[in-house]
């Protein structure tokens, strides 16, 4: 089983985002369809699209962003609710596309993205017709640093054992 190494925000404009996972608290991408249809007059594709998504993005990912000038990433992704798609790379270098549910109905921002910065500067973001981000996390337990906390620590922890050979005991 691969492990997914780092998720890239593809934008409505074709610009995009990627963060490497240790970014990342909690991921949820459910309700993965497969589709075949017309995306272009010469063009049938298959493509894969989640129904719900879920993410929490820790606040050191809140870099500077070459955007406009002094930006920050989370204030490109909250200013245009526009993410069309992720692309998931794995540890094996092979990526996957994944649209999310786009409703273009109020201009250039997707009306079913959700998104909300916790007291703890951590951005989460919803993109799903039938869930906000309320709907996956409540406010206190976004706010609750000790859970925060562990979240990040796993994430640490993971970082570490990929980078330390551990020795195996002799059976």
């Amino acid at each position: 089983m691969s492990k997914v190494q780092s998720i890239t925000f593809v934008f409505e404009n074709c610009e995009s985002l990627e963060l490497p996972i240790r970014y990342f608290g909690i991921v949820e991408i459910n309700d993965i369809q497969t589709h075949i249809r017309r995306t272009a007059i010469n063009a049938v594709d298959k493509f894969e699209e989640a129904r719900d998504v879920f993410l929490e993005i820790f606040s050191e990912a809140n870099k500077e962003y070459d955007w406009e000038l002094n930006s920050y990433r989370f204030i490109r992704l909250q200013k245009f609710r526009d993410i069309v798609y992720l692309d998931i790379k794995y540890d094996d270098e092979s990526t996957e596309s994944i649209y999310v549910d786009y409703d273009s109905t109020c201009a250039d921002n997707n009306k079913n993205q959700d998104m909300w910065v916790s007291n703890l500067g951590n951005l989460y973001i919803a993109i799903s017709k039938r869930k906000a981000v309320a709907d996956f996390i409540y406010e206190k337990d976004a706010n609750n640093e000790t859970a925060v906390g562990m979240r990040k620590s796993f994430e640490l922890i993971n970082e570490v054992q990929e980078h330390v050979d551990f020795p195996v005991p002799d059976q």
